[in-house]
């Protein structure tokens, strides 16, 4: 592969293997599930996971958008009907400038990490 065929789905590349670094605390192997590492994981991680980090450029997310929405969607797999974003909550996410996207984004992946509120949430920090 040349440098010109290079596009954002290697950072999307990047963001997957940094979602199972979180998760799992290590890098991850070449046809490894997280849910292997990290068992109390639902199973949709591990299909996030696998087309995040996909060998080939084709077979990943085609655009950040698409990423966030596959995360969106198993972020409320791993929380109980309560506690899962609304319909209209996913829908405000979607419309929000991307700055606020990204920062809703990574709120959602710490509440998944840490099972609660981000450590900047709770002491408080704006981001």
């Amino acid at each position: 592969m040349d440098a010109g065929s290079v596009d954002g789905r290697a950072d999307l590349y990047s963001l997957g293997v940094m979602f199972f670094m979180l998760l799992a605390g290590r890098l991850p192997k070449p046809g490894e599930r997280l849910t292997d590492v990290v068992p109390g994981l639902p199973r949709e991680c591990d299909a996030f996971v696998e087309q995040a980090i996909a060998p080939s450029p084709d077979d990943r997310f085609p655009t950040a958008h698409e990423f966030r929405l596959a995360l969106m969607d198993a972020y409320p797999a791993s929380r109980s009907e309560a506690e899962a974003p609304s319909p209209q909550r996913r829908q405000a996410l979607s419309k929000a400038p991307p700055n606020g996207r990204m920062r809703a984004l990574l709120s959602g992946l710490a509440r998944l990490v840490f099972g609660r509120r981000s450590p900047r949430e709770e002491a408080g920090i704006r981001h």
